[in-house]
């Protein structure tokens, strides 16, 4: 876990997709396609949006690195969000996923959202 928080719930939210992103378009784009869908995707998130981009900032996931999340995701915004989410929910080990993103090892994204939307009580959008 990540000991040197960017952000914090003071933030806009342009403000904590800049801190994030690290001057990335690509991770500044996927920051803001999850402000606009994780309300959707993970209703049962006590802060929509944003606190998905907390995850990023807890497990240290900045910049590149979001991007290659979205990669190994599928670039798909559902499956990002489920693989932060099972970090929170003790699900997915944080190495694994590190190992994922820092040396391109798969992950099985389609069953951590399976775990995720059970572990939620289906409270979690179903792969489009």
């Amino acid at each position: 876990m990540n000991h040197n928080p960017r952000i914090d719930m003071r933030e806009t939210d342009s403000r904590a997709m800049e801190l994030l992103s690290d001057n990335n378009v690509n991770a500044l784009e996927i920051c803001s396609l999850i402000l606009k869908k994780a309300s959707h995707i993970d209703p049962s998130d006590a802060f929509p949006g944003f606190g998905t981009l907390l995850y990023f900032d807890n497990f240290g996931i900045y910049g590149d690195r979001i991007v290659r999340l979205y990669d190994i995701c599928n670039r798909n915004i559902i499956l990002t969000i489920a693989a932060l989410r099972s970090l929170h929910l003790g699900i997915l080990n944080e190495d694994i996923m590190n190992s994922a993103i820092d040396n391109g090892e798969k992950i099985d994204t389609v069953e951590i959202h399976r775990q995720v939307k059970l572990e939620l009580n289906g409270k979690f959008a179903d792969l489009i």
